[in-house]
């Protein structure tokens, strides 16, 4: 038996500590031997639930699997760790002081194939490893205080690497696909941020994107409330989340946001039940193939992805107002790329209809709101982001031919919502505002010539949308 024990103090409450490392997925986050960490259980994090890590010894990965047998949040947890030739038990316990929470961590391992003698060996090699770890430890759960590097050095906002990859063709679309997401996550720092006690509106939680979004923001101890269209899978959502994460402040409210009578109307609900928003997430969106009204006379996707995102924003910015330090994060899409706002059509009815053009026009728009927003509103953190191409039913149903032949491309949508929960969560983002964001990093929004809008067409897409926003409020 070998023995190891290490403890740092780490600047933050202990709950939020406990959290992070007591789900071993983190591991690999700040353990430099751990290659990755798959949790194999359903369900919130508890004793019995069983984690699958690949270690790296020399060049040889080593799988191993880890249990937690005992629990006690916020100040115990213990881990058992099993291989072919070792097992090791982990001992993690908590603990509060002046500096946030001390984390005292001690490994047993025993060797079943080594003498007492090669134990004492090796013992220096596990007590550098275990330094190692708990100083990645500290560095994963250290908060910092400022602006992306990239943001504050380059007046774009946008790293150089960056937009030399956005304006090359296949680079920048390469940088959608899933092996964009592989190779930029290589280089990100640990969101070990909490959302406790914060309360988080997110539209278009039951499936694809927004779904695994939703978990993801749940398994940070949101207060998440979402809006659905359909009761039904609402409930099953709610159900499944709750499941997951064993976090029971997850409620819905029911609208049909391509209608502007219910999106003022759930905007009073939520208002009215909460009168503290701390980050609102406009994600709903649809592709439409054909050309069709709502009842109340908008074209489907001017409705749902850009009149109903405003009209939201702006009814529920008094409950934004009155949080701590409130977020807008704007789901939009890289196909706006290809397009400029078009704001004497916005509805596309002086043309023949594409539904993926319709799209990116109601996308580009969304972007240029973000950045409206974000000089307007000085008190509030206003984003915009584009999750890369994610494999979901809504783009298998809206664009068949451009999934199938891409489909070994693309993002799982746990990949393409991750950028999501980061704007949502992380203390970088919340540091800067009215960028651009994939995989975690601020990116152009314009890569092809004659897509930049003027001045002048941004004050008439804001009017245009004050218009008709006057119409569904005071009608």
């Amino acid at each position: 038996m070998v023995e190891i024990k290490e403890a740092v103090t780490v600047c933050r409450p202990i709950d939020d500590v406990f959290r992070y490392l007591s789900n071993f997925t983190n591991i690999e986050q700040w353990d430099p031997g751990v290659l990755t960490s798959v949790n194999l259980s359903d369900g919130p994090v508890q004793v019995g639930t069983s984690f699958e890590l690949t270690l790296r010894y020399l060049f040889i990965p080593i799988h191993m699997i880890y249990t937690i047998t005992e629990y006690e949040p916020p100040c115990r947890v213990v881990l058992k760790g099993e291989g072919d030739s070792f097992a090791v038990t982990d001992t993690i316990e908590l603990s509060p002081n002046d500096h946030g929470t001390m984390v005292s961590y001690t490994a047993s391992f025993a060797f079943s194939s080594l003498s007492p003698r090669l134990q004492k060996i090796i013992r220096p090699a596990l007590s550098l490893i275990g330094k190692t770890s708990m100083a990645g430890m500290k560095k994963a759960l250290s908060p910092i205080a400022r602006v992306p590097q990239s943001v504050s050095l380059f007046s774009t906002g946008v790293h150089p690497v960056d937009v030399a990859a956005d304006r090359l063709l296949i680079p920048g679309a390469l940088g959608f696909s899933k092996w964009g997401y592989r190779l930029s996550n290589v280089f990100w720092r640990a969101n070990a941020e909490s959302l406790t006690r914060q309360t988080v509106v997110l539209t278009g939680a039951t499936a694809g994107i927004g779904k695994a979004a939703a978990l993801g923001l749940a398994q940070r101890g949101a207060r998440l409330t979402f809006i659905a269209r359909n009761r039904d899978k609402a409930l099953a959502t709610q159900k499944e989340l709750i499941q997951k994460t064993g976090n029971k402040t997850i409620d819905f409210y029911i609208a049909d946001l391509s209608l502007m009578a219910d999106v003022t109307r759930v905007a009073k609900e939520i208002l009215n039940d909460k009168p503290i928003v701390d980050v609102l997430i406009n994600n709903a969106g649809a592709l439409f193939s054909e050309h069709a009204e709502t009842p109340e006379g908008l074209e489907r996707s001017f409705a749902i992805n850009l009149l109903g995102p405003f009209i939201l924003t702006r009814l529920l910015l008094k409950g934004l107002e009155s949080a701590k330090s409130p977020r807008i994060v704007n789901v939009s899409s890289g196909g706006m790329y290809t397009q400029k706002v078009h704001v004497d059509d916005m509805e596309m009815r002086c043309q023949p209809y594409d539904g993926a053009t319709a799209y990116a026009w109601a996308k580009r728009s969304l972007v240029i709101l973000t950045e409206l927003w974000a000089d307007q509103l000085k008190h509030i953190a206003v984003h915009a982001m584009h999750p890369g191409w994610v494999d979901t039913q809504g783009l298998a149903a809206s664009l068949p031919r451009f999934h199938k032949r891409i489909r070994p491309l693309l993002r799982t949508p746990e990949q393409g919502s991750d950028t999501i929960v980061w704007l949502a969560s992380a203390m970088e983002p919340g540091q800067c505002s009215g960028l651009f964001w994939l995989d975690r990093r601020p990116h152009l929004t314009h890569v092809f010539p004659g897509t930049r809008e003027t001045d002048d067409e941004r004050r008439q897409l804001w009017r245009a949308l004050e218009e008709h926003e006057r119409r569904y409020l005071f009608s």
